[in-house]
Formats: structure tokens, C-alpha cells, sequence
């Protein structure tokens, strides 16, 4: 996922209308440019989806398209702030172990890689737990579920990845 916030440095503010037309471009070792998308900003900042499936190095840039809207020349999209992001898949699994006793396991995946050291959020009902995953990407904690009243009780579980520390870099 790529973000393009455009800001306004005479302001120092996000330039949040009018709507503006960002282009995003990767740049070869070479120096060649070629686009990627476009996209119109809302609230002042431009979204782009991309995956990047060669080894060699590239640049990310955006900039922003003249379109007859009166911006001063002085709003640049410079510094480019570019997030990047990647799709993740997260597994969980539960087992009662008798009693009250409940495991959860789980992994989270790029891929095939695991990511370790990511948390992971899990919620039952109304009550909300963090795990970090470990080696592989896995992940796994008991909590005790016990019938509410002695009257067989329904669960709702949800287990939450909500991405890592942004990767950002300005160009």
C-alpha cells in the first residue's frame, strides 16, 4: 500500500481540498519512470495498491498531475511520504481442553514466510487479548471460557492483525 499525503508548505498543512491527482511511479535502476496508478486524494492524501515482484531495487515516487486546478506551483507533493505495505494471512484455531480451559493457535503469514514478533489481537466477546507471534509466525494462548450461569454459552472470537510499524520513507 502506498500513501502520497500532499501538503501545503506554505501552511504546513495537509492540502485537504481541492481533491488533487497523484500519479505513482516506480523508477528502474536506470532511471526510467513508468506508472503504476493515479488516484484522486481524499482528505489530502492519495492510495495506491502495488506488488513488487522482482529483487531488483526500485524507487517509489508520486507526484502530482496538473489538471487546470489553480495550486500554487509552491504545493508539491515533497516531501512523498510512501507507506509500505504487505498482504498478510492470519489462521486461528481453537480447542477446548476441558473445563473452562480454551487454546487458541494461530499463524501469520506473508506468503509462505512467517512473521515473528507481529501481535495479534484476539477478541472474545467484549474482552480483548494481544499474543505476539513467534518463530514461523505462530502464535497460541489458553484463557478460560466458562458457561455464564451454567447455561451452555456462546462465544464470539476474532482474531485482528492490524499491520506493522508502517515502513516509511520520504523522496
Amino acid at each position: 500500500m502506498l500513501n502520497a499525503t500532499v501538503i501545503d508548505p506554505a501552511r504546513n498543512v495537509r492540502l485537504v481540498s481541492p481533491a488533487v491527482l497523484v500519479e505513482f511511479q516506480k523508477v528502474d535502476r536506470g532511471g526510467g519512470a513508468s506508472a503504476i496508478s493515479s488516484a484522486y486524494t481524499e482528505n489530502g492524501v492519495a492510495t495506491c495498491e502495488y506488488t513488487y515482484t522482482s529483487s531488483e531495487p526500485l524507487a517509489l515516487i508520486a507526484r502530482i498531475v496538473p489538471e487546470g486546478v489553480d495550486i500554487p506551483q509552491s504545493v508539491a507533493s515533497s516531501p512523498v511520504q510512501l507507506t509500505v505495505g504487505k498482504p498478510t494471512k492470519l489462521l486461528l484455531n481453537a480447542t477446548w481442553n476441558g473445563g473452562a480451559k480454551h487454546t487458541f493457535r494461530g499463524w501469520l503469514k506473508h506468503d509462505s514466510t512467517g512473521l515473528a514478533g507481529e501481535t495479534v489481537t484476539v477478541k472474545v466477546n467484549e474482552t480483548t487479548y494481544t499474543v505476539t507471534t513467534g518463530a514461523g509466525g505462530y502464535f497460541r494462548m489458553t484463557i478460560d471460557l466458562a458457561a455464564v450461569e451454567g447455561k451452555k454459552t456462546i462465544y464470539m472470537v476474532t482474531a485482528i492483525f492490524n499491520g506493522s510499524a508502517p515502513k516509511t520513507t520520504v523522496a
